[in-house]
């Protein structure tokens, strides 16, 4: 139930859909790989790019969270870890420690590897030198389909897939629809197993 609840101001919305680009991207739900089955993964990825995924927080600023929940500030209601500037669905998918989300990446092929590939792929396409090191944070904007504020960005290739250093790697925006099908369930239940009942308890 409480899954669907999201909340965000039309102005951060705004701001978070411009400053990554995600209209470039924009079309992705139309395409014939996202069916009826993957309506919710659909329906969080678009709610993420929209910066609107209820955080601890938020939920606790707005007072929909009883007393004596057990959350500090903005942190990961799954694993309790600090944010910092992440977003909720871009510490899922880069970072999150517990072990059940860590086996869903697994699964899904959120590997070291893919995500070099992918950190790579995304620069060549801007025509950029990628640093060294991934960094974990412009990651999970890419991974979104999002573009960087140096011009870094997967473009098409995000919902195409691509070839990289002789690998071909499937569509990431497949990726993210079926593991935030799967995953957001837990990260939801997480924090509003601390929900207010109707009598405000």
């Amino acid at each position: 139930m409480h899954e669907r609840r999201m909340l965000v101001s039309p102005a951060r919305a705004t701001a978070s859909y411009r400053d990554h680009q995600f209209a470039a991207t924009a079309g992705f739900f139309r395409s014939p790989m996202f069916d009826a089955s993957l309506s919710n993964g659909v329906r969080y990825l678009i709610a993420a790019r929209c910066n609107a995924i209820w955080s601890t927080s938020r939920a606790v600023a707005a007072r929909l969270l009883r007393n004596g929940h057990p959350f500090v500030g903005r942190q990961c209601p799954i694993c309790r870890t600090p944010l910092g500037a992440f977003s909720p669905v871009g510490h899922l998918i880069t970072a999150c420690t517990d072990p059940r989300i860590q086996a869903y990446r697994d699964t899904i092929g959120f590997s070291r590897e893919f995500f070099v590939l992918l950190w790579q792929h995304a620069h060549e396409v801007a025509g950029l030198l990628p640093a060294p090191d991934v960094n974990s944070l412009d990651l999970s904007i890419l991974v979104l389909g999002g573009t960087l504020c140096g011009g870094a960005t997967l473009g098409n290739d995000w919902l195409a897939g691509f070839s990289q250093m002789g690998t071909v790697v499937a569509p990431p925006a497949g990726r993210v629809v079926h593991f935030l099908q799967r995953t957001m369930w837990s990260y939801s239940s997480s924090l509003w197993a601390y929900h207010r009942n109707a009598a405000g308890q």
